[in-house]
């Protein structure tokens, strides 16, 4: 995740931290970590309409920038955040898969550069590390558990393969199955639930009696549906 807007005083009120995810399962997860740190937060699907309930303290505007073309991912980017300023949030996050995904000609960098410039920051920090996933950064190399990213299958990726594991000569970016579902379903936000897994919680339509479990291909491992099936079982 890439942190653009520094809190400059406590936070004071609903909607302090605004989160822009490329894509849908990356918001869930970083939503998760929000709801498990006690704030009350909200996923919407794509850049809302109406503004967002008083209540919240976060809020997670799920993009599908990660893989569409560099001027489109910008301006959804720059949409979403125009929306969480207007809803009052003081710190923007950008949030971006813990593979980095990524082309030569982005989306992060591009994307990242567009935002830095909205807010008038002169810095950002930049942390795609996930320990509890396995992610972690040494001498600005990605590790996936113990091999480097680009040993660890990623470079294989259809989209946005990932064969060079240094960052600092990427900063540039990544779709995913589970957006197409939740748009299929004509949902417009979602209610953060319970984890299943690291970074993956389970997930509640707004205005439906609808539960979703929905993760990236890499979260969670082999028995991750049974464990969210039995679970859902357990608390119906």
């Amino acid at each position: 995740s890439v942190n653009l807007h520094s809190v400059t005083g406590p936070v004071r009120g609903p909607r302090d931290y605004g989160v822009i995810a490329d894509d849908f399962t990356g918001a869930s997860d970083i939503a998760l970590t929000i709801a498990e740190a006690g704030l009350s937060v909200a996923q919407f699907i794509g850049v809302p309409g109406a503004p967002a309930p008083d209540d919240l303290g976060a809020g997670v505007v799920a993009l599908k920038s990660r893989t569409a073309p560099v001027a489109e991912a910008i301006q959804s980017s720059l949409a979403a955040c125009e929306w969480l300023l207007a809803q009052g949030a003081e710190q923007i996050i950008f949030k971006v898969c813990s593979t980095f995904d990524s082309t030569p000609k982005g989306n992060i960098g591009p994307v990242l550069q567009a935002l830095a410039q909205r807010l008038g920051a002169q810095s950002v920090i930049v942390c795609p590390a996930f320990p509890e996933n396995g992610r972690s950064v040494y001498q600005g190399h990605l590790f996936v558990n113990d091999v480097l990213l680009s040993e660890s299958g990623m470079q294989d990726h259809p989209l946005t393969p990932m064969t060079d594991p240094d960052l600092r000569r990427i900063v540039v970016v990544g779709g995913e199955t589970s957006g197409a579902v939740v748009k299929g379903l004509k949902a417009r936000a979602l209610v953060i639930g319970p984890r299943i897994a690291a970074g993956v919680p389970w997930l509640r339509m707004s205005d439906q009696s609808v539960a979703l479990a929905l993760k990236s291909g890499n979260f969670g491992g082999e028995a991750f549906f049974g464990d969210a099936l039995a679970q859902m079982e357990g608390k119906a």
